[in-house]
């Protein structure tokens, strides 16, 4: 039978405070496992792993309302989860040595010169890492706390191999709009590929309008140039002209209003 751990027991194994277990039980985070005859919430061994969890996504800059919407997702992935945390956590490590070495540059040069530091690259670097200028920050400015929660929740939800099969069929869309350019947006062949298009983008939103009007704000912004070129990638739009890019939103505007009318009640 699992060792069972009171709360203080299992507090000063996980390494934080009665407080902080109490607090997440209050808002359903993470419950006991059990509850004694006479009333003690006992917690196992295995309770270390969703705690890890809130923990890691909590340093990751997540609120806790986002992380328990992403906890409890139907399609949350416990490996894809601690694949992606694994990242973010390696990201930082790799910030944090850059700044490191650059203070490094910036002592060497003091104890050389006897004055002040001028290496402007060093201290570039440190003011970006101390700042948190990673990349996740350009993309989710675009989007409310709850508008990322959902966006995150779904990222989970895909395996790796699940989001490669994504970019395959972006770059289908993409060769078929390319193909069929020269054909007005609501011929049979664009409308069939807007179809398409129309199912990627609502994996990516799930649908809702917050998403989608940060999404058509970051498309905007990358289209002017306004976003940095590693931000790229992000863009669904990335590999294509702004004329063909103008024909997909056109063919997708048509498609989206035939299917908006076909749901309405008659």
């Amino acid at each position: 039978m699992a060792q069972l751990y009171r709360v203080a027991e299992f507090a000063r194994l996980a390494g934080v405070t009665v407080r902080t277990l109490q607090y997440y039980d209050r808002e359903e985070l993470l419950k006991p496992s059990d509850v004694s005859e006479s009333g003690y919430r006992l917690y196992r061994l295995d309770d270390l792993i969703p705690l890890a969890q809130i923990l890691t996504l909590k340093w990751m800059g997540f609120r806790l309302a986002q992380i328990k919407e992403m906890l409890s997702s139907p399609r949350y992935n416990l490996a894809r989860s601690l694949a992606l945390q694994k990242a973010a956590v390696d990201a930082q490590i790799a910030e944090l040595q850059a700044a490191s070495d650059a203070l490094s540059r910036l002592i060497d040069e003091i104890d050389e010169t006897d004055g002040h530091p001028v290496d402007a690259a060093a201290l570039g670097v440190i003011i970006h890492s101390v700042t948190g200028g990673g990349k996740g920050d350009w993309v989710r400015r675009y989007y409310s706390d709850a508008a990322w929660a959902g966006i995150q929740s779904r990222r989970l939800a895909f395996s790796t191999a699940d989001l490669e099969q994504v970019q395959r069929e972006w770059e289908s869309v993409f060769a078929g709009f390319a193909e069929h350019r020269h054909e007005a947006p609501d011929s049979p062949s664009l409308q069939v590929l807007a179809a398409r298009m129309d199912t990627l983008l609502e994996a990516f939103t799930g649908g809702n309008p917050e998403i989608e009007s940060g999404l058509r704000r970051f498309v905007d912004d990358a289209q002017r140039g306004e976003i940095p070129t590693d931000m790229q990638p992000y863009n669904p739009y990335a590999k294509v002209d702004d004329d063909l890019r103008q024909l997909m939103q056109d063919a997708l505007n048509l498609y989206q209003a035939h299917k908006s009318q076909k749901r309405r009640p008659t």
